[in-house]
């Protein structure tokens, strides 16, 4: 039982620090969010420009979240693979 615990804790905690990482992404996004409003409100109405180009390098975060799965599975899969071979022991 207590082997159960510690590996349900040890998923939680897995899965709960990746959030903060998320957090620290999405802060670049509120940089160029808060740029776009400011230049709204600080220069008269001009004629609509042409959107910028998106950034090059979109799959760099899905990279992230891939590796960040496969890491999870294998903390999973090595807890479980402890707890059934102490329990056959």
């Amino acid at each position: 039982m207590r082997h159960v615990v510690v590996g349900l804790f040890a998923v939680l905690l897995l899965t709960a620090l990746p959030w903060a990482a998320r957090a620290c992404i999405n802060d670049r996004e509120i940089e160029r969010s808060e740029r776009e409003f400011k230049s709204l409100y600080q220069q008269p109405a001009a004629a609509p420009t042409a959107e910028p180009a998106p950034p090059q390098g979109q799959g760099l975060p899905l990279a992230f979240l891939g590796g960040g799965a496969v890491l999870l599975l294998g903390a999973t899969l090595s807890v479980l693979h402890i707890t059934r071979r102490s329990d056959a022991a």
